[in-house]
């Protein structure tokens, strides 16, 4: 028997069995229920008990690959429900992007094994990761608008992980351009960095906007001024040396995105304090109030006690 029959055999055995064992009685309705359940929810231990066994009887990398992306797509929706809550748990927020981030880094050194072992259907995947690296990063972009500037830090990290995935597959993409396979025509590499330019420019115009920069050393200027380099390599079909500048793009806009979430987490703290301070002029004050009419009430009392002598 192949021994990836056997691994194929095995997997179902035993995602069979954890299935059995946790939606004994249930059916497939339960099973619907621990896939639906989200970080919180008392089910959920039990969804990532069952994504664990299913990578563990994983039989080759192109599954595994799968497998991470599935989960990848269920952690970022988990993010964004998270996001949406009127009142929201940071804990769980940084719990599901860490998850998250575990999935997208797996992503990438699966992709980057298969293009060693089978550079065949490594075009495809990557096309399809890069695709879907660009919807995580939406994703989360809108996401981090609804958080904190604490936790809107740790989103922007988790995107620099997108980034780097997003890369390495544009690599593979570009490669099998230059070695002439047809499913990475000019047109599908062109696109590819079409949409990464773009997805850069929003993210810096936003920065710039918010901020007011102007000077030319500041991360975001100088994020625009390696797009325009690219652009030009890009019409020059250097897309090897492209690909190089999009990545400094990629740090560029990181940096930038860190010192404006940080100059809005210090903004949040000087608001704070500010508040604590009002606050507690504010006690103080009618702590002297209090000691005044005391005081007064004293003396009263003490003048009725004469009269009366």
């Amino acid at each position: 028997i192949p021994t990836e029959t056997m691994f194929v055999a095995v997997r179902t055995a035993g995602v069979f069995l954890v299935l059995t064992a946790t939606v004994l009685g249930g059916g497939l309705a339960s099973a619907q229920l621990y896939r639906d359940s989200m970080p919180g929810e008392m089910l959920y231990g039990v969804k990532v008990a069952i994504e664990k066994t299913q990578l563990l009887l994983s039989p080759n990398d192109e599954y595994r690959v799968s497998l991470h992306a599935e989960f990848a797509d269920r952690r970022v929706n988990e993010v964004a429900w998270l996001a949406e809550l009127p009142v929201y748990d940071k804990q769980l927020v940084a719990e599901t992007l860490f998850a998250f981030e575990k999935d997208v880094v797996a992503l990438r050194g699966g992709l980057q094994n298969l293009a060693t072992d089978d550079p065949t259907n490594a075009v495809e995947m990557a096309k399809s990761v890069e695709r879907k690296m660009t919807l995580y990063h939406n994703i989360l972009q809108k996401a981090a608008a609804n958080l904190t500037p604490d936790v809107r830090m740790a989103v922007n990290a988790t995107r620099n992980r997108i980034d780097e995935t997003a890369i390495s597959a544009m690599a593979i993409i570009v490669q099998g351009h230059l070695e002439g396979d047809e499913r990475a025509p000019r047109m599908i590499v062109l696109n590819k960095f079409e949409d990464r330019i773009k997805q850069a420019e929003h993210s810096l115009d936003t920065v710039i906007a918010e901020r007011e920069i102007y000077e030319e050393k500041s991360p975001a200027i100088k994020a625009k001024t390696a797009i325009a380099e690219a652009k030009l390599l890009i019409e020059k079909e250097n897309y090897q040396a492209a690909l190089l500048k999009i990545a400094e793009v990629a740090e560029l806009t990181k940096e930038a995105e860190e010192e404006a979430a940080q100059e809005a987490q210090d903004a949040e703290n000087v608001e704070a304090e500010a508040t604590v301070e009002v606050e507690n002029k504010n006690v103080e004050g009618d702590q002297a109030v209090d000691s005044v009419v005391s005081s007064e009430t004293n003396e009263t009392l003490e003048d009725a006690i004469q009269a009366d002598h």
